[in-house]
């Protein structure tokens, strides 16, 4: 910005004097107001653009992240579904093998023998999330040995029995590591962190219950 005596100067020197002068300093000086009014409009403009593109450029990314997450969600959904046919596949096969089995032990009758199908106890399901696992698998080995079944069968009979969590970890087992019930049960034991470590925490938690007594507890 030009100062006033600069200005003066400057009319003078292109030989304005008085009046003329006058109106020379009032013109070059809202000519310069004018030209400061409009670099400001214009930087205005520039920061208005530059926002508007970085409000598009924050939209577009958002929208990128909303379109992959639900990529991400239809992906893991079919995932599931997939993994639950599976289940739902190995669980039929299971029971289908649990029927045979049976009938080829119930075979035994013709003998005069017992029937293993006949001394089957009917035992309540795994409630996972209820019900405890380590209380569960010793009930139901009680159930097995009392009802003299052929530990080759127990896994294949637990199978059937398992839902939630329990059903998984017998999903993901091999053949050959389902149909071993020692194989099956260390894995359910560990899923449901019922290994030394997970005993030592679960001591330190517990408390006697009533008149427990210490050897009880």
């Amino acid at each position: 910005m030009s100062g006033l005596k600069q200005l003066i100067e400057l009319g003078k020197s292109m030989g304005y004097d008085g009046e003329e002068l006058q109106n020379f300093v009032k013109e070059q000086q809202e000519k310069e107001r004018e030209e400061r009014r409009l670099e400001r409009e214009e930087r205005l403009e520039q920061a208005r653009l530059a926002a508007e593109k970085e409000r598009e450029e924050r939209q577009a990314e958002k929208e990128r992240e909303e379109r992959q997450a639900e990529k991400e969600r239809e992906e893991r959904q079919a995932r599931l579904a997939a993994e639950e046919k599976e289940r739902e596949q190995r669980h039929e096969f299971e029971m289908r093998k649990l029927e045979l089995e049976t009938a080829r032990m119930g075979k035994s009758d013709v003998d005069g023998s017992s029937s293993t199908l006949a001394k089957i106890p009917k035992l309540p399901i795994f409630d996972d999330g209820k019900d405890d696992l380590d209380s569960y698998l010793q009930r139901f080995e009680r159930f097995a040995t009392t009802s003299k079944w052929n530990k080759d069968a127990w896994a294949t009979f637990l199978c059937t029995l398992l839902t939630g969590r329990a059903m998984e970890v017998y999903s993901r087992l091999s053949d050959s590591e389902a149909s071993d019930y020692g194989v099956l049960k260390a894995a359910l034991l560990d899923r449901y962190g019922l290994n030394a470590e997970g005993y030592r925490k679960r001591f330190r938690k517990e408390k006697p219950e009533g008149t427990e007594s210490p050897k009880q507890f």
